[in-house]
């Protein structure tokens, strides 16, 4: 009978240890502080699925001391506006004010501001900064540490 359990116990063990193994491959990192958001300008990397460029323009800059404050690039025409955070991880775009240059190349810009429109949640993770919709990865930027363009963020 012992051996019936241990056998038992040990076949429950190791599901349990397959099903968290299968499940951490999409599980989203763990949220950190606030804080980490305004360390970086974050330069946009991949976009619902796509790699970006690296010679893209498109970038967000969170300013510390104006928690509800954004500005960036959107590949083209500058972008500014305010966000809202809630909770560990909730993270809401207001509608953005974007200038209206005329740009001749090919950008991701109508993509990442719509994309932009849709995020309600986000990670820092290795990095890198991912913005979610819901269990969705929408984009996912690389933090380097720049002034920004304008003078103010990050140094």
């Amino acid at each position: 009978m012992n051996q019936i359990n241990y056998l038992s116990v040990s076949i429950l063990v190791a599901m349990g240890l397959f099903a968290a193994c299968s499940n951490s491959k999409t599980a989203k990192p763990a949220a950190g502080g606030s804080e980490q958001l305004f360390i970086y300008k974050w330069i946009l990397i991949e976009l619902e699925g796509s790699a970006v460029a690296s010679d893209t323009k498109a970038h967000l800059l969170f300013y510390p001391g104006q928690v509800t404050r954004v500005a960036g690039n959107a590949g083209c025409n500058r972008l500014t506006g305010s966000i809202t955070l809630a909770g560990e991880s909730g993270l809401k775009f207001s509608p953005l004010a974007v200038t209206r240059m005329a740009c001749m190349e090919t950008t991701v810009e109508p993509q990442f501001l719509k994309a932009l429109e849709k995020v309600n949640d986000w990670r820092v993770a290795d990095n890198e900064l991912l913005l979610y919709e819901g269990n969705k990865l929408l984009a996912k930027f690389r933090g380097v540490m720049e002034a920004s363009e304008d003078g103010g963020g990050p140094k």
